[in-house]
C-alpha cells in the first residue's frame, strides 16, 4: 500500500506476466509433488525416492505451494477482468 492507504495500480502487462510466472510455476510444482507422493507411497518405482515416507510428506508441501500460486494466479486474472468492465 502507498501512501493514503491507496494501492499503486499495476499496468495490464503487469499482471499478465505476474499470472502467467504464477500459474506456470504453480503447474509445475503441483506436479512434482505429484510426482514425489507418489514415489514416497511406493506407487511409482525406479527411484532412491521410492518408498521413503519423507518425500511424500515433502511432495504435499511442494503440491501445497503449488495450489497457493495457482489460487494467487487466478486472483489476479479476476482482478484485472474486474477492473475492465
Amino acid at each position: 500500500m502507498s501512501a493514503g492507504g491507496y494501492r499503486r495500480g499495476r499496468t495490464g502487462t503487469e499482471n499478465g506476466v505476474t499470472m502467467l510466472v504464477r500459474g506456470i510455476g504453480g503447474i509445475i510444482l503441483v506436479v512434482l509433488g505429484a510426482v514425489w507422493i507418489a514415489q514416497g507411497t511406493g506407487a511409482m518405482n525406479g527411484s532412491a525416492m521410492s518408498g521413503h515416507g519423507q518425500y511424500a510428506v515433502l511432495g504435499v508441501a511442494v503440491a501445497v505451494i503449488g495450489l497457493f500460486l495457482l489460487v494467487r494466479a487466478w486472483r489476479v486474472r479476476n482482478n484485472d477482468r474486474r477492473q475492465h468492465l
